[in-house]
Formats: C-alpha cells, structure tokens, sequence
C-alpha cells in the first residue's frame, strides 16, 4: 500500500509540535511561573520564566543600570531553587552574577553575595573556599557603609547586617583563622547590633560575656542578655544560673491591691495640700506678717512634692514587671559572686530588708527595689513635716482666738483636727508600705515563675557552658 506523502509529514509536524511541547513543559516546571516586567520587577502579565525568557530579563536589566539588576537577582532567588537540578543551578549562577556586577555600586548586594556563598548557591555550590569568600563580600558592605556614615552622620542598616553576620562567621571561626584580635571585633560588633533587635545577638553576645572570650567574664552581664534573647537556647543558660527554691504561701489580697490602697490615700493628701498651697498661697500685696506666712507655704509645698513623689513611686511599683524583691531563686555560685562583687549593679541585685535577703531583676525592678526602701524614709519625712505645720495651727488658732479683728479671725486656717486626722492616716499607711515587701513575697514569687518557667528546679542538673554552643544563625537570602 502507497503512503500519503500529506499524511508522513503531517505525522512528521505532529510529532515535532509534541516534542517541542512536552520540552517546554519540563523547562517551566524545572523553574517556576514568575511574572516579572521588561525591568525585571513583577506586573501582571503571567509571561513563563525559561531559560530563553530569563535571558531576555537579564539583557533588559543590564541595559537600564545596577538597580534593574538587583532587583531582577532578588526576583530570582524567590524562584524554588532548593534542587540542584540544571536549570536550578544556572539561574542560581545568573543571580550570582547580577550581585556581582552591581556590588560596587549597591553595597546590599555584597551581603547578598556573602548569604548565596553560605548557602552553597554560588558558581561551584558548597566549597572549603565559601566562607573566606563570604567574609570577604561582607567587609566590603561594613567598609560601604562606615563610609556612608562618616559621610552623613546617619548608620544605615545593611551596615549593621554586615556586622552581625561578620561576627556570627567570626564567632565560629569561618572564613578566618582564630585570634584573639578577632575576638574583640566580634564582641564590639554584637555590642552595636543588639539594640537594632537582631534575633540572635542577645544570645551570642551573653556567650562571649559568660566564656570569656572577647571580653573579660561577666555572668551578671551574661544573664541579662540571656533574659533578653528570645532564643529557646537562651533558656536552657537561665536555668543554670538561677534555680528555683519551691515555696508555700497564705491566700493574700493581690500586691496591686495593696499598693492601690496605698495610692488612693495618698492621692487624697496630696489633693487636700495642694488645694491649700492654692487657696492661701500670698500675693504680691499680700502682709508677710500675717499667720500664713510664706516660709509656712514652703513647708507645704515641700509635704506636696513628697507626696507625690510617693505616689508616682507606687504607681510604678504596681507596673513593675515580673522579678521584684523575690526570695525563690538561688542563683549560681559563679552568678552570686558576680552579684556580690559588682555593687550597684543596675540589672540584678540583693536587698536586705529586716533581717531578710530579696533578689530584684531588671533595671527598672532594681530602680523601684531601692525607691521602696527610700520611700519609707520619706514617709517620717512626711510625719515630721505634718507636725510642724501642726504646731503652726496651733499658734495661729490661739491668736486667732485671742484676736478682735473681725477681719483676722475671718481667716481661720485649716482646723487642727484636720491635721490630726491626716496623721492618723500617714502612720498605717507607712506599716501598710512596709507590709509590701514581706507580706506580698509570695505573689511576687508566683508572678516570676510564671514568666520564667523554664527555670529549673534546685534538684535539676546544671547545662553549662559548651564551646559548639556558637550555632549559625538564620542565612536565607532576603
């Protein structure tokens, strides 16, 4: 039988048209449905990404300038490239080169380059020379951006970036040789770093405090950056340091309820006096001889400012945070030495109060352990102050008494039983202020624990310092 010459090569056509479909589909599943513009930024237009697509972007990028670039490189690294199939691998090579060529001009791009090396996304993937290279690309951002500082004045981000990641490959030895020079750098680089709320810099930096290593060792430091990391292995260091001794305690109305008590009586002196101070202050015609003299408003002024000050420093005691003047942590003989050798310490110390030893944690906790105890003092200010003006009552009302002048006795002063009454409000109130701190240990204990519940128990067995603990930190390319 004949074969239609029309039919061979319609099957020839077919069978082309299958092929060249089927290798278009492989070729777009081996890398991702990317919408990306003549500029290499994303739009609308659902265009397939191909290798033959890609190039066309590359071409367009390096036509308008280093930020088309960049910004096509970034585009590229959010493709799937977790394989490392052919396609996977040049596009990862593609993105490498983009970096590369706008480095000189977009300091972001070295720590691009230094975040591919880590991963092994670079020309030649995972190499021994990856991490030199790495370090490398990141000293040439932290140089870009002291430059731009001593220009402007102004620190931008990607130079902390560079620095926290040139420490994290310090911190571990990578890319460099150890030395004690490099040590010191590294511990002035996560100093700078930790305020700008890198997850990890809390945590690596409370290392180097608690080893030594950079710095000279300092376990009170190196617990309070451990309390400030949010890292699970920030944990597991708090637990050694400090151990939780179990205690029982009465049902006792809350501390905030103490305190509020306290507040509201003093919110009630204080407005008295101040209305008074208002009220019978002297003009500027007025008799300096008369029995509200002005040496008599000073007095009161001084009850006010004592007052309120009083009240500002329970109010903040209500708000304070979870770690003041508690008695159910034992720290570690290391950390205790550390306490006792650092007096005034801002973030943890010991107070005695009536024979008995608290622990306050925190700066703001320490500020309010010692405003407690100065408080106390302040309340027999106070007392000696409301006795004094007591006594001028007293010789006001006899001479108001003894008085004919209508005009004089229309000025009676505050009566005496006033004063009296407010006296007897000063003094409980003052117990009630000293009753705080022992009374109330044990909801003050609870509230700690409850913050801090990783904290081991005294029979749990210490995790202490491991020279591997300097684990890398997050390297995806963002």
């Amino acid at each position: 039988m004949k074969k239609n010459p029309f039919f061979i090569k319609f099957m020839k056509l077919s069978a082309f048209f299958i092929l060249f479909f089927l290798l278009e589909v492989l070729e777009t599943r081996a890398g991702r449905n990317a919408v990306l513009s003549d500029e290499g930024t994303p739009c609308s237009s659902g265009v397939k990404l191909t290798e033959r697509t890609l190039k066309n972007h590359v071409e367009t990028a390096r036509h308008n300038g280093p930020e088309a670039q960049y910004l096509l490189a970034n585009e590229i690294l959010k493709l799937n490239t977790s394989g490392r199939n052919v396609f996977q691998v040049k596009i990862n090579q593609i993105a490498f080169d983009l970096f590369t060529q706008t480095a000189d001009h977009i300091p972001e791009a070295n720590i691009k380059l230094a975040s591919m090396l880590v991963q092994g996304r670079g020309a030649g993937g995972l190499t021994d020379d990856n991490d030199r290279k790495a370090v490398g690309f990141l000293g040439k951002a932290h140089l870009k951006g002291h430059e731009e500082f001593d220009l402007n004045n102004e620190e931008p981000l990607y130079y902390f970036i560079a620095k926290y990641r040139l420490a994290s490959m310090y911190i571990q030895n990578r890319g460099v040789c150890w030395s004690k020079y490099n040590d010191e750098i590294t511990f002035r680089y996560l100093s700078s770093v930790v305020a700008k709320k890198f997850k990890n810099a809390p945590h690596l930096l409370a290392l180097m405090y608690m080893s030594g290593r950079g710095v000279p060792k300092n376990h009170v430091a190196a617990l309070t950056l451990f309390m400030l990391s949010k890292t699970s292995k920030s944990k597991v260091y708090i637990s050694s340091y400090l151990k939780f001794q179990l205690s029982t305690s009465e049902e006792l109305p809350s501390f905030e309820d103490a305190i509020k008590s306290c507040v509201d009586i003093l919110h009630l002196l204080y407005a008295r006096h101040q209305l008074c101070v208002e009220e019978n202050s002297p003009g500027e015609h007025s008799n300096e001889k008369t029995i509200l003299a002005p040496q008599f408003f000073k007095m009161y002024e001084d009850l006010v400012k004592k007052e309120k000050a009083i009240i500002d420093f329970l109010q903040a005691l209500k708000e304070a945070s979870p770690g003041l003047m508690i008695t159910n942590v034992k720290p570690s003989d290391e950390l205790e030495e550390a306490i006792l050798l650092q007096e005034g310490n801002p973030f943890i110390s010991y107070f005695e109060f009536e024979g008995k030893r608290y622990l306050s944690f925190g700066r703001r906790n320490v500020e309010l352990a010692h405003g407690l105890q100065t408080s106390l003092k302040v309340f027999d200010e106070i007392e000696n102050l409301l006795g004094q003006i007591r006594n001028i009552y007293v010789i006001a009302h006899k001479e108001i008494t003894e008085s004919s002048d209508n005009e004089k006795a229309a000025k009676k002063p505050k009566s005496i039983q006033d004063i009296d009454d407010e006296l007897a409000l000063i003094l409980p109130l003052k117990d009630e202020a000293k009753d705080l701190i022992p009374k109330y240990v044990g909801s003050r204990n609870s509230k700690f624990l409850k913050q801090h519940p990783y904290v081991s128990s005294a029979d749990d067995e210490d995790i202490w310092y491991d020279s591997d603990e300097y684990q890398f930190l997050n390297w995806e390319v963002k």
